[in-house]
């Protein structure tokens, strides 16, 4: 993986993934190098506020989940989660109504042991987005060394004498 950044693909639209963004380029570790949606217009306006290059709808989401340039993925609806598991890719979720976070406790459910952070855009903790990237990062360092190149779905020989957990959920304070 080229660099030391995380490279997430961003889906949604809306104050949960402007959020996101901020955090992401405040993070310093990780970076939005897609973002899929089906406003345009808000996509748009988010790829040139955030310097985002690749814009692609919904319907194209199965394809962006391919490309190199993706390492992750943050949802700002639980729609695309069984997806981006499947594959092994880490997930960020931002829930942030009351909806948002009971649709996270099936997120949760789901995740099991792939690595999986959920966060409140009222909270938005940068702190825990870098940590969950910098673990990411090292993960998938140890994956590409030994010749693979996504993060496995079960991580439980990855991370082990991994020192914080890897679900983390923001929290006030």
């Amino acid at each position: 993986m080229p660099g030391d950044k995380l490279r997430y693909a961003l889906v949604g639209e809306g104050d949960e993934a402007s959020f996101f963004l901020e955090a992401a380029e405040a993070s310093g570790n990780c970076v939005v190098t897609a973002l899929v949606s089906d406003d345009q217009r808000r996509s748009d306006q988010l790829a040139r506020r955030f310097g985002i290059h690749l814009t692609k709808t919904v319907g194209e989401f199965a394809r962006v989940l391919q490309l190199e340039a993706v390492d992750a993925v943050c949802l700002v609806s639980p729609d695309h989660a069984r997806d981006v598991l499947s594959r092994g890719l880490p997930l960020v979720y931002v829930a942030a109504t009351a909806s948002g976070q009971a649709a996270g406790a099936s997120v949760r459910a789901m995740a099991g042991e792939a690595p999986l952070l959920v966060l409140g855009a009222d909270r938005m903790s940068v702190r825990l987005l870098q940590e969950y990237s910098a673990r990411m990062l090292a993960i998938r360092a140890g994956a590409s060394a030994a010749g693979s190149d996504r993060v496995s779905p079960d991580l439980k020989t990855a991370a082990a004498g991994a020192d914080r957990p890897l679900f983390q959920e923001g929290r006030d304070g």
